[in-house]
């Protein structure tokens, strides 16, 4: 069972940071078209807002389609501190942050925005892996690292000055927001990521667009506006929410370490769709990016680790770390590894297998 564990979040965890990562990176090319017809801060508010009216619209269907829920698959309320965390999140990583770069985008050059939007990985990992204890070691700082290369040489514009002025500093105030919001919304753990990204979705689409309605900003054409929902929706809604389901595998340094992929995916589209030339640094950029997503992909970390007792609710099938008991209907149906949520209670448990930084192993040893 232990392998197959590791083996789901080995190799779906990594399929799902990815995909996010060039869902996400379709808006680089769709943004260049808007953003000529668009306020910068409301193009930001209408993708927030795409994302949290198709989740809304998703939810709608998911309950529609559901069956009588049982006190088996309903998780139970949402805690106190996950709701500070989700909070948190939405504050620092929908509201704070965007203003931040927005502002560092008008005060600095695009290029040089761009290169310094890298620090949020970077941040991701440091906060992760010295704060809520995510497991490292030295060949995984040297992948990131390349990765980080990668980022670093795609966005490099040599024409640039790279100086920390007020304009980078609060590129990389956001960069930061970023990373809290990234590591608090991994700690959510009994919130449907669907839930979690049309909440975020919403209240900073509004945020954004009130505040640039005070700003006396205007709305573009029909089209644009549709548009700009569409790809929200596509981009944010469902790339975060896929990104958010890698994380609960992977960990958020891990998660944001392949997620770094996407300058290089997004330059990529841009190369193939809006016929930019292609560059010797986004050539560099794909060996260097390449050579930190196989240190990633072929880490194995295995020890044995102390389980200590807890009690939370999330999808969960009966394997080595969810041994407890049902009504004998319920059972009988879930034998098979049928995947269900409820609030379930995890004993004091020692052994060893190799394993991710997911919701059950977050250990500093």
């Amino acid at each position: 069972m232990s392998a197959s564990v590791n083996s789901k979040a080995r190799f779906l965890g990594p399929i799902l940071a990815i995909t996010s990562a060039v869902l996400y990176a379709l808006s680089a090319p769709a943004a260049k078209v808007l953003v000529q017809k668009t306020d910068p801060l409301i193009l930001a508010g209408l993708f927030y807002l795409g994302s949290g009216f198709g989740l809304s619209a998703i939810l709608l269907i998911q309950s529609f389609l559901k069956k009588r829920k049982t006190e088996e698959n309903v998780p139970k309320a949402l805690s106190k501190a996950d709701l500070s965390r989700l909070l948190g999140a939405t504050l620092f990583g929908g509201i704070i942050a965007p203003i931040l770069i927005m502002l560092s985008y008008k005060l600095a050059p695009a290029s040089v925005v761009s290169l310094l939007l890298n620090f949020e990985i970077a941040f991701t990992a440091i906060i992760a892996w010295f704060v809520f204890g995510e497991n490292f070691d030295r060949r995984l700082i040297f992948g990131l690292l390349c990765i980080l290369a990668g980022g670093i040489l795609v966005t490099w514009n040599p024409s640039e000055v790279l100086v920390m002025q007020w304009s980078s500093l609060l590129a990389v105030a956001g960069c930061l927001f970023w990373a809290v919001d990234n590591n608090l919304t991994t700690q959510i753990a009994l919130v449907n990521p669907i839930k979690i990204v049309c909440f975020k979705g919403m209240v900073s689409g509004v945020f954004n667009l009130t505040l640039a309605t005070v700003l006396k900003d205007h709305l573009p054409p029909f089209q644009y506006v549709v548009a700009a929902l569409l790809v929200g929706f596509v981009c944010f809604g469902i790339s975060l929410t896929l990104f958010i389901m890698a994380m609960r595998l992977l960990g958020a340094a891990r998660s944001s370490a392949y997620f770094a992929t996407e300058p290089f995916v997004g330059s990529l589209l841009c190369v193939l769709l809006l016929h930019e030339s292609l560059s010797p640094y986004l050539i560099g950029a794909a060996l260097a990016m390449a050579v930190g997503v196989w240190i990633f992909l072929t880490e194995s970390h295995d020890h044995e680790h102390v389980h200590t007792a807890l009690e939370h609710a999330h999808a969960h099938v009966h394997d080595e770390h969810h041994q407890h008991d049902h009504a004998q209907a319920l059972e009988d149906r879930l034998k098979d590894g049928v995947e269900h949520t409820h609030l379930h209670t995890h004993e004091n448990l020692k052994h060893s297998h190799p394993h991710m930084p997911d919701l059950h192993h977050s250990h500093h040893d």
